[in-house]
């Protein structure tokens, strides 16, 4: 019988040219459009997603309409409003499974997950036989450690702890947000057959987090570390240039500016900012260098706390004195490619961030790029095309990344060598690999299932 894939993504179906998401559901659309829309393969694919539109024409597509308030958007919803949303779509997207069962019969069909707090029932669907894969975009654990508790705990006090609660059946009186973060995770972790990392950092996090948990060596097995890589966009060159010329002259840059440019949406793990308290450092050092600087912060307020935290970046970037601070606001692929052809240098200053998909995109467009200490920046960046800014240490976080900022900066034609090498590392990260990647091991615990067809794995 004809082998088949269920993608499971929340975020897919929604506009991405217009949506700020993030980059685990651009990884979601692009994945979905690479295999779905795949000539000659040998599965079928079929994505279950909330928008309202199918990521490609040639892909099949079932869109779960989410119980939205009028007016309300999925990027936008508040802590306990997404809670409510991801548990409306584990139950939908397991009842939707379930109910086929005899279409998708667990001996020849594997279900990859786009998120840990946005899964099915994984549970539930590993007990009926489905091998279950998961991509791993966020550490929810690790992410609501640093987000919200800022490391006070170690965080594999908080796993240890939890499954205290769990075990004594006290976990069921947690809220829901503390289940998606908790609970979820675990779950994912348990029944998976393979855990998907796009860093080695973030691999190794994870294995510490669940070391008293399950055993080490079982969990180190099933682990595989993948980065994305990023995909070509079909952009014609002559809209380019003409884009390119458009940008040049909208915000009067001249060859004796410094472009900075970041791309992201607008929230706390961000670190935005600490980028401009690092300007706020430049002004009062080096105020010839700071009068010079141009930077785009580029993206939209989205998911909890955005908005807040968009303010508080305004309201910095308007405190600058001498370096001027502009928001362009989410980018169409041509509108990015134009920035990063105008720009000097790329910075990621985020305190959290498990790959850094703009850093690959920002690397093929021939940006040099500076980067706080986050996983993905220690597996992608070079000496050759960037620095690394450390956050702990000696210097405070804003103060390292204004030294590692001044030291690029008072060296353009560095700068210049720099954007070589940055695209031709980016030119061998193709997203294409790690896709086919997925989808071999996805065939591969079919093929496993196969041969033992009675035999359900028991998990860790």
């Amino acid at each position: 019988m004809r082998k088949k894939i269920i993608f499971v993504a929340a975020h897919l179906g929604y506009p991405m040219d217009k949506t700020p998401l993030g980059g685990g559901a651009m990884v979601g659309v692009h994945l979905s459009r690479l295999l779905g829309a795949q000539k000659n393969r040998d599965f079928d694919f079929v994505c279950l997603g909330s928008g309202p539109e199918s990521p490609h024409e040639e892909v099949s597509y079932v869109a779960l309409k989410p119980p939205l308030f009028p007016g309300e958007h999925i990027s936008l919803l508040s802590e306990f409003r997404y809670a409510r949303f991801s548990r409306w779509f584990e139950k939908k997207t397991t009842r939707w499974i379930l109910d086929r069962m005899s279409e998708f019969d667990p001996q020849n069909t594997c279900v990859i997950i786009n998120d840990i707090s946005e899964s099915p029932e994984v549970q539930a669907l590993a007990r009926k036989g489905y091998p279950i894969l998961s991509l791993w975009h966020v550490d929810v654990v690790d992410y609501f450690n640093r987000l919200y508790l800022k490391e006070a705990i170690p965080g594999r006090w908080l796993t240890t702890g939890y499954e205290k609660f769990r075990t004594a059946r006290a976990g069921r009186f947690f809220p829901d947000i503390l289940k998606l973060v908790f609970e979820k995770e675990r779950e994912v972790t348990a029944w998976s057959r393979k855990l998907i990392f796009p860093s080695r950092i973030m691999k190794e996090r994870a294995e510490v987090l669940y070391r008293d948990i399950f055993s080490t060596g079982e969990l180190s097995a099933k682990s595989v570390v993948l980065p994305w890589g990023t995909w070509p966009e079909e952009i014609n060159l002559d809209e380019m240039l003409e884009e390119i010329q458009k940008t040049s002259q909208k915000y009067q840059l001249s060859k004796e500016n410094y472009v900075l440019l970041t791309v992201s949406r607008i929230s706390p793990e961000k670190g935005l900012d600490i980028l401009l308290e690092s300007l706020q450092i430049l002004e009062k050092k080096r105020p010839e260098l700071a009068r010079e600087i141009r930077l785009f912060i580029c993206g939209e307020a989205a998911f909890m706390r955005g908005h807040a935290y968009a303010e508080k970046v305004r309201r910095l970037a308007r405190g600058l004195k001498l370096a001027r601070v502009f928001f362009p606001g989410y980018l169409t692929p041509l509108q990015k490619k134009a920035f990063f052809s105008v720009s000097d240098l790329f910075i990621s200053p985020s305190t959290h961030e498990s790959y850094g998909l703009t850093i690959v995109e920002a690397m093929a467009g021939g940006c040099p790029i500076l980067a706080s200490d986050h996983y993905g920046a220690r597996d992608l960046i070079s000496p050759e095309f960037g620095r690394i800014a450390p956050y702990s240490g000696e210097k405070t976080p804003k103060a390292s990344l204004a030294f590692a900022l001044e030291d690029l900066l008072m060296d353009k034609p560095a700068l210049k060598k720099m954007r070589v090498r940055s695209q031709k590392a980016a030119s061998q990260m193709r997203f294409e690999n790690a896709a086919q990647k997925i989808a071999e091991l996805a065939l591969i615990e079919l093929s496993q299932a196969d041969q033992n067809e009675d035999q359900l794995e028991t998990p860790l």
